[in-house]
């Protein structure tokens, strides 16, 4: 009896072990993807601090815009970062519709973001040609291609003009 009990406890604590991994990782994966959430917050208010300097240092506004390249196209939550600005202020244009829409797709097809405060949106595309509208009320609307290259987000910047 008492070598059937030694076995039987042997026998649940190695059953056991692969569930106890699993929720151990089901805990870790989602710890992860709150850093990552974390990280992708502190990196939107970096990108909106360093835009309030683009006017008084564009050298450090363009080398930043420079290195701050996404390159892990399989982790990489959002491909194109749209920035609208007033054209005669240069301050950013918050709640601007910006439209996507890959070449030759339906309007069903279409990607539509509003900018937030920093007149700054994202967008998640896969690679391919397309185009793009941004408006706001008072403004021109404003038009234009755009490609997304694997690996790599694209930055558009666009200046709407007010109407006369």
């Amino acid at each position: 009896l008492t070598g059937l009990l030694a076995l039987a406890d042997e026998f649940s604590a190695v059953y056991t072990l692969p569930g106890k991994s699993v929720r151990k990782h089901v805990l870790h994966t989602g710890r992860l993807s709150e850093l990552f959430a974390l990280c992708d917050g502190l990196l939107k208010k970096i990108d909106a601090l360093a835009l309030t300097e683009r006017t008084s240092m564009p050298g450090f506004y363009a080398e930043y815009q420079r290195m701050r390249v996404i390159t892990d196209s399989a982790s990489r939550q959002w491909a194109l970062q749209f920035t609208v600005l007033d054209e005669i202020t240069g301050n950013p244009v918050e709640k601007a519709q910006v439209s996507a829409r890959a070449k030759g797709g339906s309007e069903l097809d279409k990607s539509v973001k509003v900018t937030g405060p920093s007149g700054v949106c994202y967008m998640s595309l896969d690679p391919g040609e397309y185009t793009y509208e941004v408006e706001f009320g008072g403004f021109g609307k404003q038009k234009g291609d755009f490609f997304i290259n694997e690996g790599l987000r694209t930055d558009i910047e666009v200046k709407l003009k007010k109407n006369e």
